[in-house]
């Protein structure tokens, strides 16, 4: 949450104080690729499915022009989702269930270099994309936990706050309704991987990569 804050302060003055082409608001969804071994296990043991990482994204963008067709764009976004799960194939012996839970909370922060084929003063603007990010991120599991030695089930909890290099790729276009104001659709995919804590001990690099789609409102300055 600190994170969001400071970036959308850092942006918006970026905008208002600065040469900037415009501030872009955007809210839509981020889907979770979830292609590592610690995700394999919570879809394999635990109730529900990878379509339930499936929730809302949001995100503001500062976006500077170097030249007729490119701009510079600076995003900072925010995902986070929560799941309560139940083990699917084992139970207490009173017959009630086994409980245990997990989420995941990423902020994004991209630096992305965007073409636009036809110029970006254009009413129409199509654009491609590519970048750099940085992806602060904190996953936690907690709830009744198996010995998968001696069967016993005991209370705990893990936790894994890091950040993560990565990279993001994307396409969408710009609809400039007027001089000042426009809507935007894009797609992107994010590609990252991190390291868990000791609390993980033995899986591999964790899967944050994912797709994202957004609508955007779009504050031209120029």
């Amino acid at each position: 949450m600190k994170q969001w804050t400071i970036g959308i302060g850092v942006l918006f003055f970026l905008a208002v104080a600065g040469s900037a082409q415009s501030l872009n608001l955007k809210a839509g969804i981020f889907y979770p690729q979830q292609h590592s071994d610690l995700w394999d296990i919570n879809t394999d043991n635990l109730t529900g499915g990878r379509a339930d990482m499936l929730n809302a994204y949001y995100g503001v963008e500062y976006e500077n022009p170097v030249g007729r067709y490119a701009t510079i764009a600076f995003e900072i976004g925010n995902y986070s989702r929560t799941r309560y799960a139940e083990y699917v194939d084992f139970e207490h012996q009173d017959g009630s269930p086994i409980n245990q839970s997990f989420s995941l909370k990423m902020t994004p922060i991209e630096a992305t270099l965007r073409l636009y084929p036809n110029g970006h003063r254009r009413v129409f603007c199509p654009y491609v994309g590519v970048g750099v990010a940085l992806y602060a991120w904190t996953y936690e599991q907690w709830g009744e936990f198996i010995n998968q030695e001696t069967w016993e089930v005991t209370e705990g909890s893990a936790e894994t706050r890091s950040v993560a290099v990565g990279f993001t790729t994307r396409a969408g276009f710009l609809f400039r309704v007027r001089r000042n104001i426009g809507f935007s659709i894009e797609g992107k995919y994010n590609y990252a991987k991190g390291r868990l804590s000791d609390d993980f001990q033995d899986f591999e690099l964790f899967d944050l990569s994912g797709f994202t789609a957004t609508a955007g409102l779009n504050f031209y300055f120029d």
